[in-house]
């Protein structure tokens, strides 16, 4: 949904330069946040027993990092 979403935004030729420098300070906070959740995983799965729900929790928070993202670009040709 996110490369369909930033895929038409840079079809549709809005502030190109400006919407790929946002994708890729976005991209590297991504890289970063998904860094640090590997990371809890990784602890919290060391120190607990949490298994599968430490992981669930994980892709979750990943996802909802995504989707506000997707969000933000459904939006972004409004500003």
């Amino acid at each position: 949904m996110l490369n369909v979403i930033y895929n038409k935004l840079k079809l549709s030729n809005i502030n190109n330069n400006r919407l790929k420098n946002n994708q890729l300070r976005w991209l590297a906070k991504r890289d970063s946040y998904f860094k640090t959740q590997d990371s809890l995983f990784i602890e919290n799965t060391k120190t607990e027993n949490w298994g599968q729900d430490m992981e669930m929790i994980t892709i979750d928070k990943k996802a909802e990092f995504v989707k506000n993202r997707v969000i933000y670009l459904i939006n972004y040709k409004h500003k």
